[in-house]
């Protein structure tokens, strides 16, 4: 048996309810799947599948310094498969520090890193047909440290909250 995981910035109220806000305006395709707006996070690391009895040692091994984070999301971009994000324009060097840290974890712990260079997003959609566009206020994403998150049928479960005073 196997959890999927991943790690995220996971946003407080008023960074989800505005970007869920934004998500509710905009006139999708009928057969557009709309991301849960209680889910709605900015992936740092996807993990993927993890043996049950392997997920507290790699939840301990990923406490790491970090920080609190801010993201201002301007630009509603489609990507390949009609995956609808929200994007920053500009990527904080804080954000990309603690990628590469968490990155260099997973890579002790014989899990398999992303190649791609890393773009912090959010997901809206999938299978959507709309235009990119930009918002004419942007949204700032505020999350204090990261979560690891357990994946299970579309439900996102946050299995250990990593705050600037917890991690190592």
């Amino acid at each position: 048996m196997s959890s999927r995981l991943f790690l995220a910035l996971w946003p407080g109220a008023v960074s989800r309810n505005a970007a869920a806000a934004v998500q509710r305006v905009i006139e999708w395709p009928e057969n557009t799947r709309l991301a849960a707006p209680a889910g709605l996070h900015v992936t740092v690391h996807f993990i993927g599948s993890v043996p049950v009895d392997q997920v507290e040692p790699l939840a301990s091994a990923l406490a790491v310094p970090t920080g609190r984070y801010q993201l201002e999301l301007e630009q509603i971009e489609v990507w390949r498969g009609g995956i609808a994000v929200l994007t920053p324009a500009r990527v904080p060097q804080s954000l990309v520090d603690l990628h590469g840290r968490l990155g260099q974890v997973l890579a002790r712990e014989g899990i398999p890193l992303d190649e791609r260079p890393y773009r912090p997003h959010v997901t809206l959609a999938r299978r959507a047909d709309i235009r990119p566009d930009r918002l004419t206020r942007p949204i700032t994403w505020r999350s204090s440290g990261y979560v690891l998150v357990l994946s299970s049928g579309g439900a996102y479960t946050p299995l250990r909250r990593y705050s600037p005073e917890s991690a190592a």
